[in-house]
């Protein structure tokens, strides 16, 4: 992967407290492999593609639909193109749910 590619002493770089030298994009992309270090039956995602470049988005994307073969994935997004790797899309709007275009909660 390009982000460690990129650093002089890849995996090993020192980041800095609180990930200092790192960018939005970069700091997403590490805090989505510590959780998949510990191979969690469940992955919580919320907003995980937002501060991407498209070409990681696309790498992180593919990433997740190989890895929902072998966990669940709960993923929080305003993008489409991250919901469309989705097997059910549950959308919000005005306090109403809807999955797949059908009405499932109304308040």
């Amino acid at each position: 992967m390009e982000l460690f590619q990129s650093i002089p002493q890849g995996l090993l770089t020192r980041v800095g407290e609180d990930g200092l030298n790192l960018s939005g994009g970069q700091k997403q992309i590490v805090a989505l492999l510590r959780a998949l270090f510990t191979k969690p039956q469940l992955l919580l995602l919320d907003e995980a593609t937002a501060a991407l470049d498209p070409k990681t988005e696309k790498f992180i994307l593919n990433l997740l639909i190989r890895l929902k073969k072998d966990m669940g994935i709960l993923l929080v997004t305003h993008k489409e193109s991250t919901a469309k790797i989705a097997d059910e899309v549950y959308e919000i709007e005005n306090g109403t749910c809807k999955i797949s275009n059908k009405l499932l909660i109304t308040p």
